[in-house]
């Protein structure tokens, strides 16, 4: 199967995974830890689990004596780490803020990949690239502002600048991703990174009212529970696992840029819930506020593949 299509099948998953975060955190969640926490329990589960598995039916894998083995499962779990930081802040902006408001900027990384070669490893960097990276920085501009007059949208260029952290985060760990997938085979690079992106969210999230509440949603069979447990054992694992697929076959620049293109479909999926059960997700539906998301998300699009066919 080519890389493209299962990037762009891994895109189009995890878009689904950010409208059922929004509609947890929307309808569930009284603190931004909650979410996370429960994001963390079951992603470091399935990291252990799969790690045993392997241990179990395929050890031959584990060649510990080999050094560059080692490495590559240190770029692995590093990947985790920062994939899983990544994903802390943008779910802490995504409790207050609307999904195709947050997402989109979370998906501009390409745009810092392009720069780290550009000052660190001395690339050149052609005029219509600096005009992509020019319409990234304006969709994410157009996208953080508020053309709402609704008080309650709290969504501003101070939500964007965390955002734009996570985003520059996330470029790292596929870069890590695609050093670990030299010597590593995709499973077991899943494996740790879904192993170390749960310890993450645990030690930022764990705290003694979080998990009591947590552990309230369990002993009630809420809902909730059943929701992020389809969402993070199913859909986001998948996700994750095509893109890590998709990166051992092809490039990290094009699988990335493919892969952000998480923003159309966020915004195109968060406006369809969004207009037939706007209780789910809570989303500005104005006209005008309609046409900065899709002008917004547009512009990050364009800017992507610009960088990418250039």
């Amino acid at each position: 199967m080519s890389w493209v299509l299962i990037s762009l099948i891994g895109s189009i998953l995890s878009a689904l995974v950010s409208i059922f975060d929004k509609t947890i955190t929307y309808r569930f969640g009284q603190s931004s830890k909650v979410l996370p926490l429960l994001v963390g329990i079951l992603q470091t589960s399935v990291g252990l689990s799969l790690l045993i598995v392997l241990s179990i039916f395929n050890n031959e894998i584990f060649i510990f004596s080999d050094n560059e083995f080692i490495k590559a499962m240190l770029f692995a779990s590093l990947s985790g780490v920062l994939f899983g930081t990544s994903g802390n802040i943008m779910l802490r902006i995504l409790h207050g803020n609307e999904v195709s408001r947050t997402v989109p900027i979370t998906q501009t990384y390409p745009l810092f990949t392009v720069l780290i070669a550009y000052f660190f490893l001395d690339e050149i960097i052609a005029t219509s690239q600096w005009i992509s990276i020019f319409s990234i920085i304006l969709g994410a501009a157009v996208i953080s502002t508020n053309t709402s007059n609704n008080t309650n949208n709290r969504f501003t260029y101070h939500s964007a600048l965390p955002l734009l952290l996570s985003s520059f985060i996330q470029s790292i760990a596929y870069a890590f991703a695609k050093l670990a997938l030299g010597s590593l085979p995709v499973i077991l690079t899943h494996a740790l990174r879904e192993l170390f992106l749960g310890l993450v969210f645990i030690s930022i999230n764990l705290r003694k009212q979080t998990f009591i509440f947590v552990k309230e949603l369990w002993n009630t069979k809420s809902p909730a529970i059943k929701l992020v447990g389809i969402n993070e054992l199913v859909t986001a694992n998948i996700s994750l696992l095509l893109i890590v697929w998709a990166l051992s076959l092809g490039p990290v620049s094009l699988v990335s840029s493919i892969a952000s293109t998480r923003v159309l479909f966020v915004v195109i999926l968060g406006l369809i819930v969004g207009k037939y059960s706007n209780k789910s997700l809570g989303e500005e539906l104005h006209r005008r506020t309609i046409a900065t998301k899709v002008i917004g998300a547009l512009l990050i699009v364009i800017g992507i593949f610009g960088i990418t066919v250039s």
